[in-house]
């Protein structure tokens, strides 16, 4: 059987909030040593980024309205895997923390995904809105 559905929902946007607020600090320590132009980027991405998935988890409105794609599973799943995969490429030193995190943000992108696949998929479902029904 599966777990609730509000309790799913609820566990994925907390982990969701951990992965945005860490993606700042990965930005961060991709800025530590002497990066290139391409890795200044990256990191200056990686931290919006971060602070965009921590205002779609707070629900701003104003927000949502304008990344609608973050109140679904798949887009949510779709953006956390970008998210992740961005974080894997900071090189350098101190390249291991931007690996775990990379690999935490890819791993919830997958919950995510499957959390879609299982409730219902569906485009017309409620089940497929981080809000449930």
């Amino acid at each position: 059987p599966l777990p609730e559905f509000d309790t799913v929902a609820k566990g994925l946007r907390i982990a969701a909030f951990g992965c945005g607020v860490i993606l700042v600090p990965a930005g961060v320590v991709g800025l530590l040593e002497v990066p290139s132009p391409l890795q200044i980027i990256v990191s200056v991405y990686l931290m919006i980024f971060g602070v965009l998935i921590v205002l779609a988890e707070a629900r701003v409105e104003r927000f949502l309205a304008m990344m609608r794609f973050l109140l679904t599973f798949v887009g949510r799943a779709l953006f956390y895997f970008f998210c992740g995969t961005l974080c894997m490429g900071i090189k350098g030193e101190r390249s291991w923390v931007s690996i775990v995190i990379g690999s935490i943000l890819i791993f919830n992108a997958l919950i995510n995904a499957l959390v879609a696949f299982k409730y219902d998929s569906s485009d017309t479902s409620p089940y497929n809105s981080v809000d449930g029904p």
